[in-house]
């Protein structure tokens, strides 16, 4: 598929008016400690509490007139958004989580779906949860919402770069991966803008799916080492996204627990933002990349903050 800036406005157009339009916040802080201008995209603020209610109203509108069943498998993030959208739309849903998911994710997707009614633990993670919400929408002729490995979510993911460059002309743009949708996205928006901004992707060392298949330039398969970023801790991206990262990714970083540990504290401390461990890896990634830089004076660089739906019990785990 072409991904157009055409189709990513008219999935912004779709999609606008349910969701909130974040802010990009200049962070003093932050730039003065990597000599350039750090920018936040506080998706963090975002409705959910997380990007990913983008990508699933994106594919969920479209599917509407098709189907009033939807299923999906989630880590937590997308389940939320996909429950928000049931309810609002006055859809049937099954969401379905490994047995992994944080209690404070579970309760907040209870809060949005209206009940408990239609949630199920399943898996001890995210791909073998993923294996029986499949075998379950195929049996019971339901449209499922992939949380990544979709054309429409892609779309959706990537009106984050619409709200982006309405402000700013970015020199730098930082995110997390881990099924690889929210950088697709992006970073597909970006190249119809401009070949000048450059893309960096960040996962957790425990499971760095998308930056070993990309070495090794084949989809591979990795085992968890754990599940303490929950929200990025893929054992398989995307056929669709692998193909897209691998062409758009410019640097890819690998992070481990005790920094992601220690910049959530650090976010917490300095500027009394809230993250969940995948929302903390797009920082990671620039303090890898730009500690002990001078070269990046005055360049504009946009950390993506994808998420901040963190149990406060997790934070004794986190010091």
């Amino acid at each position: 598929m072409n991904y157009t800036i055409d189709k990513f406005r008219k999935t912004y157009q779709n999609i606008s008016k349910y969701i909130k339009k974040t802010p990009l916040e200049l962070n003093e802080r932050l730039s003065k400690k990597y000599n350039c201008n750090v920018y936040l995209k506080r998706e963090d603020l975002q409705l959910c509490r997380s990007f990913k209610i983008r990508g699933a109203l994106s594919k969920i509108l479209k599917q509407n007139q098709h189907n009033n069943h939807i299923v999906c498998a989630s880590a937590g993030n997308h389940a939320q958004g996909v429950a928000y959208s049931s309810q609002i739309l006055n859809i049937k849903s099954d969401i379905f989580l490994p047995v992994t998911t944080p209690m404070q994710k579970v309760n907040r997707i209870k809060y949005l779906n209206g009940s408990s009614d239609g949630i199920h633990l399943v898996g001890n993670n995210f791909n073998e949860c993923l294996e029986v919400a499949l075998d379950y929408s195929n049996k019971n002729n339901a449209n499922f919402i992939h949380p990544y490995d979709d054309v429409d979510v892609i779309l959706g993911q990537g009106t984050i770069g619409i709200e982006i460059f309405e402000n700013i002309t970015p020199d730098y743009i930082f995110g997390g991966i881990g099924g690889g949708g929210l950088m697709s996205g992006v970073s597909l928006h970006s190249k119809n803008l401009t070949n000048k901004c450059i893309h960096v992707g960040v996962e957790p060392k425990s499971c760095p799916s998308m930056k070993l298949s990309i070495e090794k330039k084949e989809l591979l398969t990795i085992k968890p080492k754990d599940n303490f970023v929950d929200g990025a801790t893929v054992s398989k991206v995307g056929n669709l996204t692998f193909n897209i990262c691998k062409e758009t990714i410019d640097y890819i970083y690998d992070i481990e627990i005790g920094k992601i540990c220690e910049i959530m504290i650090e976010l917490y401390q300095e500027d009394g933002i809230i993250v969940e461990p995948a929302g903390a890896l797009a920082l990671c990634g620039l303090d890898v990349m730009f500690s002990n830089s001078t070269k990046n004076i005055d360049k504009n660089v946009v950390c993506i903050l994808s998420g901040g739906n963190n149990d406060i019990s997790r934070y004794p785990d986190v010091i």
